[in-house]
């Protein structure tokens, strides 16, 4: 089974701190760690017995906080499973082959794309905001709206879309971004396209 990924921010007596979980161990601050396994043994102590793993983590990761302001998830493959993954796609002769060093390493850059970048500079998002661009038809906003976590404000959704360099060097990448216009921060965009 993939090893789950999580890391909550969040604000604790007023300082912006994290936590993350991964390989079965939470990973931070001692004083953190503490905590979170105090809460993972109350939530398993108070929770119905089919509830797996994952969601007790989770929802003692988000109970850390006095105001959760971030939290993300996702999965990666264990080594055993990457094994199987490299054993299954090299047994068909039409596929290169691959290692699981490479199934890793790409799945690690997904992961690092998906939530760190891009933009990479504000003055790609400055281009985005130039009177007359929009998001294509189709491209619904998400709803749901991230706290900036320098100011704790919510931030707002722009439809970015890099540089038509970027596209003709087939490195292209658009989606929806949230930002802060005050602080000039942002998030990683959530590719909807790419080239």
């Amino acid at each position: 089974m993939p090893e789950r990924y999580f890391k909550a921010t969040g604000l604790d007596s007023g300082q912006k701190r994290s936590l993350e979980w991964f390989g079965n161990e939470p990973l931070g601050d001692p004083d953190l760690v503490e905590r979170f396994a105090k809460a993972l043994q109350t939530v398993r102590e108070t929770s119905a017995e089919d509830i797996g793993e994952p969601a007790l983590v989770e929802t003692a990761l988000r109970s850390l906080f006095d105001e959760l302001l971030d939290f993300e998830k996702t999965w990666f493959q264990t080594p055993a499973e990457l094994d199987e993954t490299v054993r299954r796609h090299n047994s068909n002769s039409a596929s290169t082959p691959v290692t699981a060093l490479e199934l890793d390493r790409r799945q690690r850059e997904d992961h690092f794309r998906q939530h760190f970048g891009p933009p990479y500079e504000w003055e790609e998002i400055e281009e985005c905001l130039a009177p007359g661009r929009r998001a294509p038809r189709g491209k619904l906003k998400p709803e749901f709206r991230p706290k900036c976590l320098v100011c704790l404000c919510p931030m707002d959704w722009i439809y970015f879309r890099s540089s038509p360099e970027t596209w003709e060097l087939e490195c292209g990448r658009a989606g929806w971004t949230p930002i802060c216009r005050q602080c000039k921060t942002w998030r990683a965009c959530e590719v909807t396209m790419m080239s």
